[in-house]
Formats: structure tokens, C-alpha cells, sequence
């Protein structure tokens, strides 16, 4: 049985034990979500404090605080169960990498600009099938999702699948000096980010710290599809899977595409997976998934099963239907992603007009105006009708879409887009909403299904 104890936490010498004796199970950073016998760790935020919220994560059943150095000067007057130090986040990934020490089964991660958290969720479902398997907690990927996710393994987990997000050299490097894993998938390239990694050979440079942190005996899972990931130094135990390389250990073949741009696939010319959801994208995720669940020995009937009946998380190019088909793609859009999407669009049968909503592609940089100028071109290409956009730097897709001919408005708040959007989209249309997290665009999809 894995424990975190007082004898756990005294070894990491990460700070001082106050009114512990007892253990730990799981840790949160949100009060709200501490049950008893889990641990909280108090943050200092921009915009808020976690210490100010020790009473209530206590009165929930926390069984250790972990608390700054600073505060415990100011408080000491309590009985609570502290663990006093100098940097409670440190601390946090410090337990975190001790506590990964204890696993003794397969962990793969998982980075990439683009399908990294639907890849990994497929991969979850096709391992479920034989394993118990231990996964992110939903988009906790960076330095304080990592460690979260770890801390909430279960004794009976026998896999692990854990997904690593980046947007700064480094990040990855460091994250998988927490996470140890035993495998790698790097899901592809893009451009993403590259407002701190320059460009996508930057990117690629940023992600390959994955398969650098691989000790020889590891396994690397290789997208032959990706010119710059075929370029990574991996170890020599290798999965090649891809669409277009004329050998790959699955080789993928797209054998159909329906009305609903849903694909059927082959794989090895002898498996068939006829996928639910629209989008070549989709169909990507799921042989990477293919190649990863045969390697741990997952039947292939099994496998098949499980992709068949994958559907994606919210806002990831989510299906909504009403009086007119959403297609709910809000999580996050960057140039690739935003292009895939239009591609899987363009490929829908509708019996109205296609209408692509758009918000900022953020973190572009100084090429954010290109990048924005290009969409409005593409989506122009691929046949959308009407084009809403919103935020500061959408406004040129606007303008070069209305260039090309396409009718397109730009807003400055999504109340009036919405408006107007609500007043033009007639049943039958298809709507395609898209934008950078930080533009919140599914207030839009709130709005209008």
C-alpha cells in the first residue's frame, strides 16, 4: 500500500511537520474540492490566496496543510496539521516525485500541440479495457496539474497515462522528471505558442524533451506523419504508427468519409474502425491510440470497441444539435487546429449554410496578424458562408476573408455577436465555434443552442 506519512514527508525534508501523525490520500489546491483524508496545498495567487481558505479545507476533512513559511509567522495560534515550507508548490511536486517512485507498472505521457488530451482520453478507454488504469484529472497537465494527477493514483491502478502541456522551453523536462515515464507520445507539431518558442522547429525542440527524458530500456511512440518528430533523438525501442510513411509498425488508410465527415479506417490492411465523431483529426487520435493499446497487449476487437464508442470531452469539437448542428470546438485553437477544423467542416453535408464563429488564436506573438489573415483566407477556401469573429487579433480574418468575398463581421462584445448570429443562422446551418481559451467562446455556444 502506497502511504504518505509522517515518515514520507520527514525523508523529502521539504519542511517542518506540525500536529501530524496521520496519512494522506490525494491532494487538491482547491478547498472546495478537499474530502477527508486528502491533503491541501495553499497557493498564493495573483487574485487569490490559498491560505485564506485553511478553515474551510480543514472543516472538509483535510488531513495535512501545507502552508508557506510567511504565513506560519504571522499564525501560529492553531492545532491544525501543518507542513510548514518555504515553497508550498515545491513541496507539492517534490511529494509528487517521491510518491511516483512507488509506482511499479508502465507510465506513458503524452505532449503535443494539437490532440494531446483527446489522444489521451482515447488511449485511457482502450487500456480500460484491460487494465485499471490511473489518468490526468481532467486538463491538469502543467507544474501543479502533474503532480495532482499523481498524487490521485489508487493502489489497484496498473497503467498510468499522464498528458504534459508546455508553452516555455524546459517545461516538459521538467514535468517528466516528475512524472518518470516508462513511454512517450508525442501526438504532433504545430504552431502553438509561438509567441515563447519562436516557431514550430521551437516547438519541436520544446516537446522532444519528452522523449529525451526516456532512459534506453523506455519505449517512444513515433507519429511517422510529423517531419520534425521523426527527427527526434528517441531510444531504440520504437512504435511507428502513420497514415503516409510506406512502412510503419500501424499503418493507418482511410477507407471512407461520411456525410457527417465521420472517417472509417484500416489499419495493417486488417483492422476496421469506423469512428462516431467527425473530423480527420479524430481519426489521427485514434491509430496513435491503436498503436499504444496493441503494444500493452489490449485485444484488437477490444481496441476497436473502445474507439468506436469514443466521444470527446466538452468543447472539443463537440456535436451539439438543436435547430441548427453546433460543432463546439472552444477548449483551445491555434493555427493547425483551427484549419483542421475548417477542413472538417467543409466536409459535413448541411442543408443550410456553414458559418464559422471565431475568436483570438492567442499566444502567436509577433505573428499573430499572419496567422489571423491566414484563417480568414482558409476559411474562405473551405467554403464557409457566413464568418462571425471576436477579440482583437480575429479582426484581421475578418477583413481577409471580406477580401476574398466571404461575408464576415467583426464584434467587439459576443453578447451582440450572438445576437446577430442568432438573428442570420436558419435551421439546417451548421455552426462552427472556435477560439483560444482565453477568449471563453463557449459563452457563445451557451448562447445560441
Amino acid at each position: 500500500m502506497k502511504i504518505i506519512d509522517r515518515k514520507f514527508l520527514q525523508e523529502l525534508q521539504v519542511g517542518r511537520l506540525i500536529n501530524f501523525d496521520n496519512q494522506v490520500k490525494g491532494f487538491a489546491i482547491d478547498s472546495r474540492k478537499i474530502e477527508k483524508g486528502m491533503g491541501f496545498v495553499a497557493l498564493k495567487g495573483q487574485n487569490t490566496d490559498g491560505h485564506n481558505y485553511l478553515e474551510q479545507a480543514y472543516d472538509n476533512g483535510a488531513t495535512l496543510l501545507i502552508v508557506s513559511q510567511d504565513w506560519w509567522g504571522k499564525n501560529q495560534n492553531n492545532d491544525w496539521p501543518l507542513l510548514v515550507t518555504e515553497e508550498p508548490e515545491e513541496a507539492l511536486q517534490k511529494i509528487a516525485t517521491k510518491f511516483r517512485k512507488t509506482f511499479e507498472h508502465p507510465v506513458l505521457c503524452i505532449t503535443g500541440s494539437n490532440g494531446k488530451t483527446t489522444t489521451r482520453n482515447m488511449i485511457t478507454q482502450v487500456l480500460n479495457k484491460k487494465y485499471n488504469v490511473h489518468s490526468t484529472i481532467g486538463n491538469y497537465n502543467n507544474q501543479l496539474g502533474v503532480p495532482l494527477s499523481i498524487l490521485n493514483h489508487e493502489d489497484d491502478h496498473n497503467i498510468s497515462v499522464l498528458e504534459l502541456g508546455t508553452n516555455h522551453f524546459g517545461e516538459i523536462d521538467f514535468l517528466a522528471g516528475i512524472a518518470q515515464p516508462t513511454a512517450a507520445l508525442i501526438t504532433n507539431i504545430g504552431a502553438g505558442h509561438v509567441e515563447f518558442l519562436k516557431d514550430k522547429a521551437g516547438v519541436a525542440l520544446a516537446k522532444s524533451e519528452l522523449f529525451q527524458s526516456l532512459s534506453a530500456q523506455d519505449t517512444a511512440f513515433i507519429n511517422q506523419d510529423d517531419e520534425y518528430i521523426v527527427k527526434m533523438p528517441t531510444p531504440d525501442n520504437k512504435v511507428t504508427f502513420g497514415f503516409e510513411h510506406t512502412y510503419s509498425d500501424y499503418k493507418g488508410k482511410i477507407v471512407d468519409i461520411d456525410a457527417q465527415a465521420r472517417y472509417s479506417l484500416k489499419i495493417n490492411d486488417k483492422f476496421t474502425i469506423n469512428l462516431q465523431i467527425p473530423g480527420e483529426g479524430f481519426a489521427k487520435n485514434a491509430l496513435a491510440s491503436f498503436a499504444v493499446g496493441s503494444f500493452y497487449n489490449v485485444d484488437p476487437a477490444d481496441i476497436i470497441a473502445a474507439l468506436e464508442n469514443f466521444t470527446p470531452v466538452e468543447s472539443r469539437f463537440k456535436v451539439l444539435v438543436g435547430k441548427y448542428k453546433v460543432l463546439d470546438d472552444t477548449y483551445n485553437a491555434n493555427p493547425d487546429s483551427t484549419r483542421s477544423a475548417l477542413n472538417t467542416l467543409s466536409q459535413m453535408k448541411a442543408k443550410g449554410k456553414k458559418i464559422f464563429v471565431f475568436g483570438d488564436m492567442l499566444e502567436l506573438g509577433e505573428k499573430s496578424e499572419k496567422y489571423h489573415k491566414e484563417i480568414g483566407e482558409y476559411a474562405f477556401q473551405k467554403g464557409v458562408e457566413l464568418m462571425f469573429t471576436f477579440g482583437d487579433f480575429s479582426n484581421f480574418s475578418s477583413k481577409a476573408a471580406r477580401k476574398k468575398g466571404l461575408q464576415a463581421q467583426h464584434y467587439s462584445t459576443k453578447k451582440e455577436l450572438s445576437r446577430d448570429l442568432k438573428k442570420m443562422a436558419e435551421e439546417g446551418d451548421i455552426i462552427l465555434v472556435k477560439g483560444s481559451r482565453g477568449n471563453r467562446m463557449e459563452d457563445i455556444v451557451r448562447e445560441v443552442i
